[in-house]
């Protein structure tokens, strides 16, 4: 008898789930599933059946598309131009293209070796000797082999000598300056700024928008190509420097003397100052991105700025300039240093030829703890971890991406003769009351000519470029489209869902009231036989 009443619970509990379903199927707001149900004929049923499943696929194919494209993550960019009254200055760098002074040959053993120079005499014009000659690095104990260059023009003493040629060879200018780098790389950092250049000994006159500078307004640092460089309204300065107006009345003016007595023909060629215009918080990079100033000119650098803004990861691939593990060398000795491409590229190479080779690469050896700097016998390692790196092979993967924001600066550069005649007698009356500069000049007529160069750099306008991305499709966006879908069809509405939702709800508490009737009904018929 209680077995035959459990049967009948559970059939009605069945027939409850049937009647909730159909009485969802005859009133639902979803177009065509109310017809499947009222239809009066088999056939009917079918046709309707088969319309909602057709509508249905069709919504199914039309959200998948919506979906892929959502997480395709593309974004739109825009571009405007942006008026900005009170612009802040751009860092401007400096550096002598003379990277090591004639006068430090006096104070390195190395330097005059590899020049083939006596140290007591150190002439002003030597030439490389065409032996093998072994130079002793400065402050590391090791010998590395030097072998000078005997195919070049320059070392035959005539151009054009195309019968003389060896294509194997290295290029003696090349083979020179990155010789002579090794040798002071190998110094302690702070110790490499008295083989170059001084900016006290080079400034002559600076002044910003109108007011007088001086070399206390200027930081320096060592670039393995041109010696020390000197950084106006770096990001190292708490004072910034802004400008309300464009021209060169309202930007930086600098005269400068590139001391070409003290030139070393066999390490740099050409005379002049080496520019770079570039943000504060930028590491500079002048041997990649700059403007050589001539003597004798006034050269002028208009700048326009740029800023580009991209939205971060899932739709660019952006790297956050807060991200400091990426340029770990230069953020060391340059804590104001915030992330770029550029520098993090340079940063792992820097590691790559560590790992590889077992020293530290001499263009961005700031640290001595970091090792021992390589040398001229390591170049055939160092240019294969370099081959490898820029063609994608490198092992250390460090996804050296374009910054989420970063700011450049597009150069215009225009020249004028400097000083003109009226001019100069201001400057010559100016050299006869400097001492320094007196012993220099030796009334040679070309001196101001051949050393004497002026630089302007300032906004060309105060408008910049704006370039930014944005989302081109997000979430609410595939909501909105996914509704439209469903509604089109299927005929399926947010509130529609919820009946269902309603209907689901429904089921799991017929479900459980049977399962927990069936289990008590159960449990006290098993009670009642124990009795």
């Amino acid at each position: 008898m209680e077995l035959k009443k459990i049967k009948m619970v559970a059939g009605n509990q069945e027939k409850s789930v049937l009647v909730l379903v159909s009485n969802v199927m005859e009133n639902t707001a979803a177009h065509g599933i109310p017809n499947i149900k009222r239809a009066h004929t088999p056939l009917r049923r079918i046709v309707w059946a088969m319309l909602f499943l057709f509508g249905f696929t069709m919504f199914g194919i039309q959200a998948f598309e919506l979906i892929t494209q959502y997480l395709s993550f593309e974004v739109d960019i825009n571009f405007e131009i942006v008026y900005e009254g009170r612009t802040e200055f751009p860092a401007v760098t400096i550096c002598n293209m003379n990277p090591i002074k004639e006068s430090f040959l006096s104070k390195s053993e190395d330097l005059n070796e590899l020049l083939g120079r006596d140290a007591a005499k150190s002439p002003t014009n030597g030439s490389m000797n065409n032996s093998s000659m072994s130079v002793t690095m400065m402050g590391v104990g090791t010998t590395t082999t030097t072998q000078a260059i005997t195919t070049s023009a320059n070392n035959n003493g005539r151009y054009q000598d195309w019968n003389n040629v060896d294509y194997s060879a290295e290029d003696d200018d090349f083979s020179n300056i990155f010789a002579a780098r090794d040798i002071v790389a190998s110094l302690p950092y702070d110790e490499r700024r008295e083989s170059g250049h001084e900016l006290d000994d080079m400034l002559l006159e600076c002044s910003f928008k109108g007011f007088p500078c001086s070399p206390d307004n200027f930081t320096h640092f060592y670039n393995y190509h041109y010696g020390n460089c000197f950084t106006f309204n770096g990001g190292d300065r708490t004072e910034e420097h802004f400008t309300t107006k464009p021209g060169p009345l309202y930007g930086l003016s600098m005269e400068l003397y590139v001391e070409q007595d003290e030139y070393i023909a066999d390490i740099q060629p050409a005379a002049g100052i080496r520019v770079t215009v570039h943000p504060r918080n930028a590491m500079a990079f002048p041997e990649d991105n700059g403007v050589s100033v001539t003597p004798g000119l006034e050269t002028s650098i208009g700048v326009k700025r740029r800023l580009a803004q991209h939205v971060p990861v899932p739709y660019t691939n952006c790297t956050p300039v807060e991200n400091l593990e990426k340029i770990s060398v230069f953020k060391q000795k340059f804590p104001w240093v915030l992330y770029n491409r550029e520098t993090c590229e340079n940063n792992c190479l820097f590691y790559e030829v560590l790992d590889t080779c077992d020293c530290t690469d001499p263009r961005y050896s700031y640290n001595i703890s970091d090792g021992q700097a390589c040398t001229h016998n390591d170049s055939v390692c160092v240019d294969e971890v370099e081959g490898r790196y820029f063609s994608g092979k490198s092992v250390r993967i460090c996804a050296c991406t374009t910054p989420c924001e970063a700011t450049t600066y597009e150069p215009t550069v225009s020249a004028s003769k400097w000083p003109n005649i009226k001019y100069m007698e201001e400057v010559l009356e100016a050299i006869e009351n400097t001492d320094e500069l007196m012993a220099d000049y030796q009334e040679d007529p070309s001196f101001v000519t051949d050393n004497f160069v002026k630089v302007l750099v300032f906004y060309n306008e105060l408008n910049y470029e704006h370039v930014y991305d944005t989302e081109k499709y997000l979430w609410y966006n595939l909501l909105s489209d996914l509704g439209g879908q469903f509604g089109l069809w299927v005929g399926v509405s947010v509130l529609t869902v919820f009946e269902f939702v309603e209907l689901m709800y429904d089921i799991v508490f017929v479900l459980l009231r049977k399962f927990c009737g069936i289990s008590r009904r159960n449990k006290t018929g098993s009670t009642d036989n124990i009795q």
